[in-house]
């Protein structure tokens, strides 16, 4: 084989290496989205329920609005989404969503409670941080140790992150706290040199 065709091969290998890591990688975000998106629908319809027992009806309205003639296309698309949700507890170890060789306290104890929202769980950590801030890791660590789930490892920040675009939370490093970030200080401005005398 030609020098030329080995190194064209082995740079395609390196490639496709990169692309199935990467695959990998967003199937199993893929997967634990609609896990997460069935939970906030059901938990959106629990409000609804909530709020009809008291006689009443809550504005559902958002700041994305779907136009009436692309209704059908979402409804095809939350369809699809409750239909992966349901594959959530047969493939997530395959998907990478359970870490491999997890320690003893990433163990789910199914005695636990429920989990409620992450990102409610997200904001009460960091509000009981304070100033200190807290970590992505360190968040994750607490849902497993407290609450029936064992979360992929990514969850916890992409969470962080859409917040951080909601201006609910910020980030300095690896710390996150709550609110938006603040503005960066002022440039210090150089006063004006005295001009020379000629001499």
């Amino acid at each position: 084989m030609a020098d030329s065709v080995k190194i064209a091969i082995q740079a395609l290998q390196t490639k496709a290496r990169e692309l199935i890591q990467e695959r990998d990688e967003t199937r199993g975000m893929l997967l634990e989205g609609a896990y997460d998106l069935a939970q906030l629908m059901r938990d959106i319809d629990a409000c609804v329920s909530g709020a009809r027992v008291l006689g009443r009806e809550l504005d559902l309205s958002g700041p994305i609005v779907i136009p009436p003639q692309k209704q059908g296309f979402a409804n095809q698309f939350y369809a699809y989404c409750s239909n992966l949700a349901n594959l959530y507890g047969h493939l997530k170890t395959e998907f990478g969503i359970e870490d491999e060789g997890a320690e003893a306290s990433d163990v789910v104890d199914d005695t636990r409670p429920e989990m409620p929202r992450i990102a409610d769980i997200i904001l009460e950590r960091i509000t009981a941080a304070g100033e200190d801030g807290a970590k992505a890791d360190d968040i994750r660590r607490f849902i497993i140790r407290t609450y029936k789930s064992n979360i992929h490892q990514k969850t916890v920040g992409m969470t962080l992150n859409r917040m951080q675009g909601a201006g609910q939370v910020h980030r300095d490093g690896r710390m996150w706290f709550l609110g938006p970030a603040p503005p960066p200080p002022a440039a210090a401005t150089e006063a004006p040199k005295p001009a020379e005398t000629p001499k």
